[in-house]
């Protein structure tokens, strides 16, 4: 039996399309537009902030400087973390971020 193979050009890297991001706040961010849409429809959280490292939400708090610190103080470095307001993202900013 022959198989064929089809030639696809590669998927580009994720790295690739957020030029001088580090990978771990790559993924921080991936985990904060994956668990948007739940933040989102809880309307006590509208204009609050949200921290990530990896898939860890680290919390929620007012402000985002609030949740910087508690990154701090857990030993996780910037690079690692993504802090994000809860609040409607323009989808065009995040293309090309996967999202699964």
């Amino acid at each position: 039996m022959e198989t064929t193979k089809t030639t696809e050009a590669p998927a580009p890297a994720v790295d690739d399309l957020f030029v001088n991001t580090p990978i771990g706040m790559l993924r921080s961010m991936q985990a904060y537009m994956r668990e948007l849409p739940e933040l989102l429809a809880n309307p006590a959280y509208g204009g609050w902030w949200v921290a990530y490292c990896g898939n860890e939400r680290i919390g929620i708090s007012r402000t985002g400087h609030e949740l910087a610190r508690k990154c701090a103080a857990r030993g996780l470095r910037s690079a690692e973390c993504y802090i994000g307001i809860i609040a409607p993202q323009d989808p065009d900013e995040w293309v090309g971020l996967d999202l699964h």
